[in-house]
């Protein structure tokens, strides 16, 4: 047998020498940046062109990322993006036996995001850009971690890029790089625009993570040409064939099913705000179970201050509910100099009076009535807190939970907010009735598929969480038993009457002592509005026109103290 004299000139003679040279010189012009963002600290040379792009670029409400270009961006670099580019691409390209590209394409997007990405971001540890009231400026609008220059994002898509690049017949890199450019502008928009970055990190990002995948081509060159030249399928093999194509038909099928879930139950993460407040966890023992719950208790607070406690929807706890209402309550906990406190459920539920839901806390009789009463107690004897300035905030089944408040412990919260929770038809009351009157706030969406606006059965996907009356209804019944049901306004807070985003208010007794105040959102979904939560899309829409916690805490603040 001959020995192949060629092969080792074949194999060196197909290393992109380009690639290479682009390579290290990019890196070395990254590194030379990252070194001059070290030493400059808070002053870098790009922070007047960063800022400049920022003004014109940065988002100033939540509002810019309900699209799909901001989201697809967003998930390009993270969640269902990092587990194709990780595991699905890898592994589809094993399938077809192309370990060799299997590998090289691991080396680009595990190498470029640890080195060009994480290692850089913890040396430079770059302040991220904040909320600023002059220009109107939101702050980052999804959680962030340490450092931003450089953008992981952004490194991630120029690595991505250069490696399909490097797997594309000559003839079809042309066409490729076009795309690819417009995918880096892209995604260089997209961060800068939701405020995660500055312009100079996501620039970098894209050539940080270009430059490395460049070497990489380099010198993964020979063992990418025989992958190449390899056919798909053994040609033996009928039923391996058979099989391959099976499995790629489901992976495609699974990934657009979980594309389309995610663009419908996907929404940004609300920025915990920096507050001038203590933010603590506690708990007390009722009725043999521990109960915790999460307070924030501002840094100036005067002895007789309020209480306000709020109370989450189903499978969720205390301190998520912070972000449901967009930390809103905090900040107005802060600026106000009142206590509020997210009690967590029973494994995530409350038990309502509605005789029907399949929660935990209902199916095994907790006692949150006493859990609440026992709370409100503990809390207020730690703070030297006002018991008869005690108010109550809830969404959806925490909603449902105050309605239970109100009726069997009235003394309990001075007044109420619920929203996305209508009052349970006469069949799934399981309480006694509410009569004491209570100021009660009500939130609701015409557009909520968890919670009907025109009443009916309540849940969505098949969940069955029995049956509820109108909103209007709720309104009127509650506004009965405060005694001003004869006492109607109906006026138009913000929008365009009958269009999405439209709030009207249906107050009784408005400027009594005991008023209902009904916010209808015209197309509002399943939520606490606010101006910082955006909702999922399954969930409905959202609208600018209302900040719950904000019309809740403008009804308790006039509320009179009990004697």
């Amino acid at each position: 047998m001959t020995a192949r004299p060629a092969a080792v000139p074949e194999r060196a003679a197909t290393r992109p020498r380009r690639a290479l040279v682009l390579g290290l010189v990019g890196t070395t012009l990254f590194l030379l940046l990252a070194l001059t963002m070290y030493l400059a600290g808070d002053t870098p040379p790009t922070q007047a062109l960063d800022d400049a792009w920022r003004r014109a670029v940065g988002a100033s409400t939540v509002s810019a990322v309900d699209g799909p270009l901001p989201m697809l961006f967003q998930h390009l670099g993270a969640g269902v993006g990092a587990v194709v580019l990780l595991l699905v691409w890898p592994a589809l390209l094993l399938l077809v036996r192309r370990w060799r590209t299997a590998l090289f394409w691991w080396a680009a997007i595990v190498g470029s995001a640890v080195v060009a990405s994480q290692l850089v971001k913890h040396t430079v540890n770059r302040e991220r850009p904040v909320a600023d009231e002059a220009l109107g400026l939101v702050g980052p609008l999804f959680p962030t971690d340490h450092g931003s220059f450089p953008s992981g994002h952004s490194v991630t898509m120029g690595a991505f890029v250069v490696a399909v690049a490097a797997l594309l017949p000559v003839a079809a890199r042309r066409w490729w790089w076009v795309v690819g450019v417009l995918l880096a502008a892209g995604m260089v928009w997209q961060r800068t625009l939701i405020n995660a970055h500055w312009l100079s990190d996501a620039l970098a990002g894209i050539v940080a993570g270009a430059s490395v995948v460049a070497i990489l081509w380099w010198a993964f060159a020979p063992w990418l040409a025989v992958d190449r030249g390899r056919p798909l399928l053994p040609e033996r093999s009928r039923l391996g064939r058979a099989l391959t194509v099976v499995v790629a038909v489901l992976v495609a099928v699974l990934l657009l099913l979980g594309g389309a879930g995610l663009y419908l139950a996907d929404a940004p993460t609300p920025v915990e705000p920096d507050l001038a407040a203590d933010v603590s966890t506690g708990s007390l023992e009722v009725d043999g179970r521990e109960r915790t719950y999460t307070a924030v208790v501002p840094e100036t607070l005067e002895a007789g201050a309020p209480l306000v406690v709020v109370l989450h929807g189903s499978r969720a706890d205390g301190d998520g509910m912070r972000a449901v209402t967009g930390y809103r309550l905090d900040e107005l906990a802060a600026e106000e100099g009142f206590v509020v406190v997210y009690p967590d459920g029973y494994e995530q539920t409350w038990h309502g009076c509605r005789t029907s839901t399949p929660y935990p806390a209902r199916l095994d009789g907790v006692d949150d009535v006493a859990f609440l009463e026992a709370l409100v107690d503990d809390v207020a004897a730690t703070y030297a807190l006002d018991t008869s300035r005690t108010f109550g905030v809830g969404y959806s089944n925490g909603a449902h939970m105050l309605f239970r408040m109100a009726a069997e412990s009235p003394g309990t919260f001075a007044g109420i907010e619920a929203n996305a929770a209508n009052l349970p038809v006469a069949d799934d009351w399981g309480c006694a009735p509410i009569e004491e009157p209570v100021p009660t706030v009500l939130v609701e969406g015409t557009g909520d598929p968890v919670n009907p606006y025109d009443g009916g059965p309540a849940g969505m996907l098949g969940q069955d969480l029995g049956s509820v009356r109108s909103a209007p209804d709720t309104a009127a019944a509650l506004a009965a038993v405060n005694g001003v049901e004869d006492q109607r306004e109906e006026t138009l807070v913000g929008g365009e009457p009958g269009r999405d985003g439209a709030v009207t208010l249906t107050a009784y007794g408005a400027g009594t002592e005991v008023p209902v105040l009904l916010y209808t959102v015209e197309g509002g979904g399943h939520g606490v509005p606010n101006p910082v939560t955006v909702l999922p899309r399954m969930m409905g829409g959202g609208t600018e026109h209302l900040d719950a916690p904000l019309v809740a805490w403008e009804l308790f603040a006039t509320l009179p103290a009990s004697s």
